[in-house]
């Protein structure tokens, strides 16, 4: 963890006014900022993925995130988003070409995820929902339907409900018969 320590609040404050550079947050508004819990925040901080400010105080002393690395985190995971979702697209655009579904864990384990991680579940997540926004918009059809759970060999409800958000799903239609005209759509474009 990259940590820049102040002896006290006056050394601190006189820093930032002179740069912004050592502004912090805390740790729990960083988490609210990331939608992550603090303990992942903690984890950032020791794994250095972002940096510390620790300004020790005569009876207290505060700890918090530096802006800038938060800043710079959020570019570098949307940029990481983006290259993810291209390796997801042509993942499942590979399987459709077999006719062939992917478990969640499956697929999160091509990308370098983990299903056991629930940060990766989230991340997983995020990016099927993007790339089954891109696929409807461009195609007509969420290609993230061919991403199924082991216990039902359907999508989770998320997919669903992100369905009815796109317009893709009517609340007149059956979600089984949704999901059916989706695989359909999916080979159909993908034949060999």
């Amino acid at each position: 963890m990259n940590k820049k320590r102040f002896s006290s609040p006056s050394g601190y404050l006189d820093s930032v006014a002179q740069s912004n550079a050592y502004s912090f947050v805390p740790v729990s508004l960083a988490a609210e900022f990331l939608n992550v819990t603090p303990s992942m925040i903690n984890d950032l901080l020791k794994n250095g993925s972002l940096d510390a400010v620790v300004v020790n105080g005569s009876r207290k002393n505060w700890k918090g995130v530096l802006v800038e690395s938060l800043m710079t985190y959020t570019k570098n995971k949307r940029t990481s988003v983006t290259s993810m979702i291209k390796q997801i697209r042509h993942i499942l655009e590979t399987a459709a070409k077999k006719k062939r579904k992917m478990f969640y864990s499956d697929l999160m384990e091509q990308v370098g995820l983990s299903y056991q991680n629930p940060y990766h579940r989230r991340l997983i997540g995020e990016c099927l929902g993007k790339l089954s926004a891109q696929t409807f918009k461009e195609k007509n059809y969420m290609l993230s339907a061919l991403a199924v759970l082991k216990s039902t060999g359907r999508p989770n409800e998320i997919f669903f409900e992100l369905a009815n958000e796109l317009g893709a799903l009517d609340d007149t239609q059956k979600e089984k018969d949704f999901y059916q005209s989706q695989i359909k759509k999916i080979y159909g474009k993908y034949k060999t």
